[in-house]
């Protein structure tokens, strides 16, 4: 048991100190790991438990925008979902990533940033999605959701 024991163990020492990524990095790709294994569980119950004054809000929807733009890559599928409702809630993640970016607080508001409401508007105004258009407008919507994701991780 012993002999077991010490070679488990050189083998695990031997594979962490030969690792090629740096120990930072490998920190970095788990926390990655554990927020994508949340993004995807919330994307399951996206339209489950819809509360019951603003059916366009779950406790998905408002988890996922507090995650940022991998939240908003994680719905873009679904906004052109055959589902209205999907697609709707799907809209409530991509708006609330957004104002929070430009400093929107739950239960503050913009207090934080005078100007950012305007930016948020206009940002989400250019980009044009509404779930009740038509599949081809939404296409389009979603191209463009894509390429100010793009221009957002060039901008950091």
């Amino acid at each position: 048991m012993k002999t077991f024991f010490s070679i488990t163990l050189l083998t695990l020492l031997f594979a962490c100190s030969n690792s090629k990524q740096p120990k930072e990095q490998m920190i970095v790709n788990k926390s990655n790991d554990s927020t994508q294994i949340l993004i995807d569980s919330l994307i399951a119950t996206l339209d489950d438990n819809y509360d019951m004054l603003h059916s366009d809000y779950t406790p998905s929807v408002y988890k996922l925008s507090e995650l940022g733009i991998p939240a908003i890559v994680a719905v873009l599928p679904l906004l052109n979902n055959a589902k209205d409702e999907t697609r709707l809630h799907a809209q409530r993640v991509t708006e609330g990533v957004v104002m929070r970016m430009y400093g929107f607080i739950p239960g503050q508001g913009f207090s934080n940033n005078p100007n950012g409401e305007d930016t948020a508007r206009s940002t989400l105004e250019s980009i044009g999605y509404d779930y009740s258009d038509s599949t081809e407008q939404r296409q389009i919507a979603i191209e463009n959701w894509i390429k100010w994701i793009g221009e957002s991780k060039k901008n950091k």
